[in-house]
């Protein structure tokens, strides 16, 4: 059996004025319409762009090719990468 892994859940510190919290960042493989999978770096509505800057995700049928550019991944290794955990 083959088995493929399609996301990794990661749990992140935050420093806040009042306090540290933690809060929960995917790494999520996607599907793209060519039938490539890509990787996408999320925490809650927003995704991490190739400059490391986050911003909102729209619904799928509102993307450009311009966001998904910005926003996917070739590997999970890019997208942590780009997250600046590594």
């Amino acid at each position: 059996m083959r088995m493929k892994i399609l996301r990794y859940e990661l749990q992140e510190e935050v420093d806040h004025v009042d306090k540290p919290y933690q809060r929960q960042v995917t790494i999520d493989r996607v599907k793209q319409s060519d039938g490539d999978d890509k990787w996408a770096v999320r925490c809650g509505s927003e995704v991490l762009t190739k400059t490391g800057q986050w911003e909102y995700e729209p619904m799928p049928s509102n993307r450009s090719e311009a966001f998904l550019r910005r926003a996917r991944f070739n590997s999970p290794f890019d997208a942590v990468k780009a997250w600046g955990k590594l």
